[in-house]
């Protein structure tokens, strides 16, 4: 039989080995308890997810392997710009796609993340001075931060009624989903406010003289609504999300609104 070094091309391009994203620290509001000894803990609130990821680079050529390690560095360059397509429009972000078996198939997840530190490597005379017939190869560390611990699906879901009604909204996710909620309907204005209800908490938008658009949207996680509305009913911190499993959310609109919620599920 012909030996490996034959039939086998040297191989060229990345390697996946391994990948620690199990750290995600828990945050917490702390203060003095008054005249006695220890703290006061209260607000706990999970951090960033850290993700360490140990990479193998191949070249089927030195010049290969370089271009490649060039592409990587690229790649996780501290603040691209978001004219070469690898960051997001907002901090620098960029989303680190994957998929997550499971019984029932596969999760197609994302995390949005960011380099702490360009990729760690040490060039060796056995590995990326190796021989040409071979190829050439080595192992990069890989050190990234997500912005929230959450694995989101890489697919909304969105669910929908016209006028007021009862409108289950299904979380398959295990963790909280925010929504953004949008309202449309036909002519220049309305006055009529949109309440929104989900067991207790209760979030109502209105404008004085109508919203003067055929389109309201508020987004729950961050509190914020186009046009700006007067909330009632609401704090900043009070916005609700959708728990695992299916809810019941009660609308009331004017008849010819459409309600339209759309949820991003996640994982943690």
């Amino acid at each position: 039989f012909p030996s490996h070094d034959i039939w086998s091309s040297p191989l060229s391009g990345y390697s996946v080995e391994q990948v620690d994203f199990s750290s995600v620290s828990v945050t917490s509001f702390v203060e003095d308890i008054p005249q006695i000894d220890g703290l006061d803990a209260n607000d706990p609130y999970l951090g960033g997810r850290t993700v360490n990821m140990v990479v193998s680079v191949y070249g089927s050529s030195y010049a290969d392997f370089w271009d490649k390690m060039n592409e990587l560095n690229y790649a996780l360059q501290a603040r691209p710009t978001y004219s070469t397509g690898t960051a997001l429009p907002f901090d620098a972000m960029r989303k680190l796609s994957f998929t997550q078996p499971t019984a029932s198939g596969n999760y197609s997840l994302y995390m949005n993340v960011r380099p702490v530190a360009l990729p760690r490597f040490v060039t060796e005379k056995s590995s990326a001075a190796g021989v040409a017939p071979k190829g050439y190869a080595v192992t990069v560390n890989v050190s990234l931060f997500a912005e929230d611990p959450y694995k989101y699906f890489a697919t909304e879901r969105t669910f929908s009624v016209t006028g007021s009604g009862t409108l289950s909204v299904i979380n398959d996710g295990k963790t909280v989903a925010w929504p953004t909620v949008a309202f449309s309907w036909s002519g220049s204005s309305t006055v009529t406010p949109f309440t929104l209800t989900l067991g207790s908490d209760t979030v109502t938008f209105a404008k004085a003289g109508g919203f003067g658009t055929t389109t309201f949207t508020a987004d729950f996680k961050n509190c914020t609504t186009n046009p700006t509305a007067s909330i009632n009913n609401a704090t900043a911190y009070e916005f609700f999300s959708f728990p695992p499993g299916t809810n019941s959310l009660t609308v009331t609109t004017g008849s010819g609104v459409t309600t339209t919620v759309t949820i991003r599920e996640a994982l943690l």
